[in-house]
């Protein structure tokens, strides 16, 4: 149904970027876009399919990880961008939903309201 919808594009986009700058503070930028992309792809145009939601997932988990090991401010940056993402995708199946929102929860207790 979406045959033209590339997320291995955006990850190699990233992963090119990656390698040839170093710029930690650009590779998060693009991962957390990569998934606000993705997540209103899906609320725009309905359901997808497993694959779609396992690579918003997965990148969601390591900007996520790469939080943890972050300044305070980088933290603040972006949490209440990850934070709006988890609440725009309520209701997406897949599991999707469940798995982002734990992930956030888990790494960051400390901040109770995903609003």
């Amino acid at each position: 149904m979406y045959n033209d919808i590339s997320l291995s594009t955006g990850r190699n986009a990233i992963s090119a970027y990656k390698k040839s700058t170093g710029d930690n503070d650009g590779i998060i930028e693009l991962m957390v876009f990569y998934v606000e992309r993705g997540n209103q792809f899906t609320v725009d145009f309905g359901d997808i399919n497993e694959q779609f939601y396992n690579s918003l997932i997965s990148m969601f988990r390591k900007i996520v990880s790469i939080l943890q090991k972050s300044s305070q401010f980088i933290v603040d940056l972006y949490l209440p961008r990850l934070r709006a993402i988890v609440k725009s995708a309520e209701g997406i199946g897949w599991g999707y939903y469940g798995e982002i929102s734990e992930c956030i929860e888990e790494a960051f207790p400390h901040t109770n309201s995903l609003v």
